[in-house]
């Protein structure tokens, strides 16, 4: 009955791995196999997927051994050609080369099964990420990708973007901590003025700065498919967070903006708000650790009186005192829709807000 076993961060030898593949190959039931941080070499680790090839129950391979030998993990691809039951692949602190990257990209594009790629805390040069890229031009299955902590950079996220203009199948893009730019960001952006399949974009701790928010923003206009949008820790200020408000004023899909940890002050919040009294779709607005005070805050309180929509609003570790927390309170009374709101680490009076 036996469907998970986690192994990771062990001592499990080739010996150990061996006899684990051994037993595996009686195994009925046994779904889901982590083996990340261990000690085998390429032999064991090639006999542990074993089962990978021929049981019909697996649905998930984690890859992310620090001392799997290229050879191994060659091995393991090539099987990928021709499984028929993976439908999730991980690769995480492993060391993929360019070669192996290839490798993996023509597995991709004959492999029918595999619906979610994450490759995280991974190096590769353009060579790598370019082959990676035209491997999903051609794949029809995979509907979500996992770059994070991968150095893409620019370069590399613009054949990301020349890739995602033609795939229709991708929904929820990943590419946290991936050294992007503005540039990178540009680039996004006109992909998705013409791909309207995405759904989430995650670029949360990158560099884009107010000029890629406002890439992103004037793409939004058009697209009609991202729902979620995360830019926490971007460098974006109030021209960014303006772009992203005018076009909360005309966007019809969008459902999560989070711009935590940006450098946001109540210009920026006076803006968003103002989208807010007339955006019809968004339901959860996270703001925080941002440089709002209570002047930002009274815009906030003003919108919420009259918004329908707005289910979370995240407003933590900002400078919020008594006259913002009374403003609050205040639309609180008014409001109908929203049910959770965050304002921890504070400087706000607990009295205020009964």
């Amino acid at each position: 009955t036996l469907t998970t076993l986690d192994l990771g961060y062990n001592h499990i030898s080739d010996d150990g791995v061996e006899a684990l593949a051994d037993a595996l190959k009686h195994n009925a039931t046994l779904s889901t196999l982590h083996l990340d941080y261990n000690e085998s070499s390429h032999q064991g680790t090639a006999m542990s997927y074993d089962k990978s090839e021929t049981e019909e129950n697996s649905n998930g391979l984690q890859i992310s051994e620090d001392e799997m030998y290229e050879s191994g993990l060659k091995m393991v691809i090539d099987r990928l050609k021709v499984n028929q039951t993976i439908t999730t692949l991980v690769f995480e602190w492993s060391d993929i080369f360019d070669d192996a990257a290839v490798l993996l990209a023509d597995a991709l594009e004959v492999n029918v099964t595999i619906r979610t790629l994450a490759v995280r805390h991974i190096g590769l040069s353009t060579k790598g990420i370019e082959a990676l890229a035209n491997a999903l031009e051609a794949n029809k299955t995979l509907t979500a990708i996992n770059f994070e902590w991968f150095n893409i950079y620019d370069d590399g996220i613009k054949a990301l973007a020349k890739m995602l203009k033609v795939n229709r199948t991708l929904k929820t893009i990943d590419l946290e901590w991936c050294d992007i730019s503005e540039v990178g960001a540009e680039a996004l952006a006109n992909a998705l003025k013409v791909n309207h399949v995405i759904t989430t974009l995650n670029l949360k701790n990158n560099h884009i700065s107010d000029k890629g928010a406002q890439a992103l923003a004037n793409a939004l206009e058009d697209n009609q498919g991202v729902i979620t949008l995360d830019v926490t820790y971007n460098d974006i200020s109030n021209n960014g967070a303006n772009a992203l408000a005018a076009t909360l004023k005309i966007n019809q899909t969008l459902t999560t903006l989070i711009l935590a940890e940006n450098k946001i002050s109540d210009e920026g919040v006076e803006e968003l708000a103002g989208a807010l009294e007339s955006n019809e779709t968004l339901q959860t607005l996270d703001l925080h650790e941002n440089e709002i005070s209570d002047e930002g805050i009274e815009a906030v309180a003003m919108a919420l009186k009259v918004n329908k929509t707005l289910t979370t609003i995240n407003l933590m570790r900002n400078r919020i005192f008594d006259y913002g927390a009374e403003t609050l309170a205040r639309a609180l009374k008014k409001n109908r829709t929203l049910i959770n709101m965050h304002l921890s680490n504070s400087c706000l009076v607990e009295a205020k807000l009964k």
